[in-house]
């Protein structure tokens, strides 16, 4: 099959402090026509770097040299700055991983959208205009047309990132370069976008480079994996070889660290140590640190890829004892959840909702946005409850008023049966404490650990300056982060290190209650793995009660013991983890469930789910269940009458449909429609 990129010999070098360090060494890779290509790897091992090279849009003090970079048969590596911005961006494109560096804040959504078209494409304003509203559509973004009149910062993460992706598929290009392009998304629009850029393939030959640290998206999207690990290709080949017998020790150390769905509860196994920096000097393989099947001759000499058969390379000298490989000593078993004894309620909220005036414009009327609608939720001491759902259902709104950073607009909230409002900031903030997403944008920059995490005690001036520091220190103890790390600034520091140092800070003041915002999403799966762990281990030895928001099923199966499932702003079902999970209720809990991506799926798990091209706008909720119109089971009832939440032990939720409910205790829906008739 013909080679739409084909990459060869590409090494990319850093300047720092006046001396040159490899990024990425000598790497070969190739992509056909319709063909997607996953790039996997820690953080550090030179996937963005790659992507850049390609794109020649490296940072200032990066040098790329190549023996060939070819595209539809034509080397453009030497191709003059002019010519390259003529076929970025039409005939290439890519996604980045950050939405929020990747738009200019001063200009409205619709015009940068329409100004790759005009610039690539020419012709009017309308039909760029109608191009843009398309592809929003397309990702899943209501009210597309009037989303083009706002600047990025009105839109949610998961929004920019969504209309980001509309941008790089302006002008159809026929190679598209995704880094991370689903990391910060939900799991049914993570589903909807990735299904898009297979129609995509399908219509247009696109040729789809994706970088991804999640192997579900690996699993569902890829053709052929490449494995990097320090700047290295260790591993390439087909997916189904590469996931289902991985020859590399770092493929399968990777495989081995993810929580499966369905999964018994257990530690996860995790890889020791830390992908090493350009400016470690070594000889021979560069995964040998930290490899179990590590002998003396593999940190001798460079390693040289082997080709295994004619679809497969390694290197690795000794991949044929894989078979051999010990799993991990940290495959142990953990307690089953029916067992774990919870303390007494300390959390409490009472029909909490919380409205939010939106500014409508120089001569229109103002807006009013309820984001939270009547949560009433309980929690107990040592307990973990999840909250998932979409993008803009409450999740982040509802936690922002358990810290006390919100008031609600009305209900009642309590803290260990005092009512938040009448406790100062300071008892708030001793009671329950919050680990954000962005390890390193939760961190000041400037300040060095051992102060980030003495902080709060600063703060409440708790006890004498040599005792705060001793108790951050022994803080971060036990977060897992060795002495010599203290005097470090968070840029010293990796993904995995600096979300320790939040989780320290969260901890040092002993609240009862610990807020995680998306704790893992933007960590490898074996930094995911540790912190997990570690998240673990700190609720048995504290007695932590952790609110834990995420959009990772396999996550929450993981690690806690209750679920609650939120739909605009409204707790649509709620219970323990495996009735929820195992025997859904609500039709809305079964879509996030089909539209989990898993690694022991290939080529599928994209669920085609009915009605969901259109979400709802929270400014104008649709009428009776909020849910009807993307759901299958929908009838008059539904879309004429909100349902109230019932509870049939030891699951409620608010459907007038229910699944996996026995007919006795169906009496309340037969009378609902009893009385939808007799209107």
């Amino acid at each position: 099959m013909p080679q739409l990129l084909d990459v060869s010999g590409l090494t990319i070098e850093v300047r720092v402090r006046g001396q040159v360090f490899p990024v990425v060494r000598n790497v070969d890779l190739s992509v056909a026509a319709g063909e997607s290509l996953c790039i996997v790897g820690e953080s550090g091992c030179g996937k963005s770097m790659t992507a850049l090279g390609i794109m020649r849009l490296l940072p200032r003090g990066a040098s790329r040299t190549v023996l060939r970079l070819g595209f539809d048969g034509v080397d453009i590596a030497h191709l003059s700055q002019g010519a390259m911005e003529e076929l970025r961006g039409q005939r290439m494109s890519m996604i980045f991983q950050d939405p929020n560096t990747a738009f200019n804040p001063s200009y409205t959504i619709g015009d940068q959208l329409q100004e790759v078209w005009l610039r690539h494409k020419g012709g009017g304003r309308d039909a760029a205009r109608a191009r843009a509203v398309e592809l929003l559509e397309r990702v899943g973004i209501a009210s597309a047309a009037r989303r083009l009149g706002q600047y990025p910062h009105q839109l949610s993460g998961g929004q920019r990132q969504r209309a980001m992706i509309a941008m790089a598929l302006m002008c159809s290009p026929q190679l598209l370069i995704a880094d991370e392009p689903t990391t910060a998304l939900d799991v049914t629009v993570q589903a909807q976008v990735l299904r898009l850029l297979r129609e995509l393939q399908s219509e247009l030959g696109l040729a789809l480079l994706l970088i991804t640290h999640d192997i579900g998206v690996v699993a569902a999207m890829a053709d052929r994996v490449a494995v990097l690990y320090a700047g290295e290709v260790v591993e390439t080949g087909p997916v189904r070889h590469v996931l289902d017998s991985p020859c590399h020790p770092y493929t399968k150390g990777l495989l081995d660290c993810l929580p499966r769905p369905g999964a018994a509860a257990r530690r996860l196994v995790t890889i020791p140590g830390t992908v090493p920096v350009p400016t470690d000097s070594r000889s021979g393989c560069g995964f040998a640190g930290r490899c179990a099947l590590m002998v003396d001759d593999c940190q001798v000499g460079a390693v040289a890829l082997e080709a295994i058969d004619g679809e497969r390379v390694v290197r690795c000298r000794r991949w044929r004892l894989m078979s051999e490989l010990p799993l991990s000593t940290c495959m142990e078993s953990a307690p089953a959840r029916s067992s774990k004894e919870m303390g007494q309620p300390i959390l409490f909220t009472d029909g909490v909702t919380r409205d939010f005036r939106l500014s409508g414009g120089l001569f229109s009327a103002p807006h009013f946005l309820r984001a939270v609608r009547g949560v009433s939720l309980r929690m107990r001491a040592g307990e973990t409850v999840a909250i998932v759902g979409e993008s803009g259902c409450g999740k982040t709104t509802l936690a922002r008023i358990l810290l006390g950073l919100l008031d609600q607009s009305t209900g009642d909230v309590r803290l260990d049966g005092r009512p938040i409002a009448a406790l100062a900031r300071r008892a708030v903030a001793r009671f329950v404490q919050p680990v954000f997403q962005d390890p390193y944008a939760s961190l000041a920059p400037h300040r060095r650990v051992v102060d980030t995490v003495a902080r709060p005690l600063d703060a409440l001036a708790v006890g004498t300056r040599s005792a705060r520091r001793r108790t951050a220190l022994d803080t971060l103890a036990r977060v897992g982060l060795p002495s010599h790390l203290a005097g470090r600034l968070p840029a010293e520091l990796s993904g995995g290190q600096c979300q320790r140092v939040a989780i320290a800070r969260a901890l040092v003041l002993k609240p009862p209650i610990l807020v995680c915002d998306e704790p893992t999403s933007s960590l490898d799966v074996s930094v995911q793995a540790q912190i997990l762990n570690l998240l673990s281990d700190l609720k048995d030895e504290f007695g932590l009660c952790v609110l834990l928001i995420t959009h990772n099923l396999a996550v929450v199966e993981h690690l806690a013991d209750r679920v609650v499932v939120m739909y605009l702003g409204r707790i649509v079902e709620e219970g323990p983890v495996d009735e929820v999970l195992r025997r859904p209720r609500h039709p809305y809990t079964r879509l996030l469930l089909s539209s989990v991506l898993r690694p022991d799926i290939r080529g599928g798990g994209l669920a085609v789910v009915d009605r969901d091209e259109s979400f709802p706008d929270p400014l104008n909720p649709p009428p009776g269940c909020a849910f009807h119109p993307r759901c299958p089971k929908a009838s008059a009832v539904c879309r004429s009458q909100d349902p109230a939440t019932r509870t049939v032990s030891p699951v409620s939720f608010a459907c007038h449909h229910p699944d996996h409910v026995a007919p006795a205790d169906r009496t309340a829906e037969r009378e609902e429609k009893r009385n939808v008739r007799a209107l």
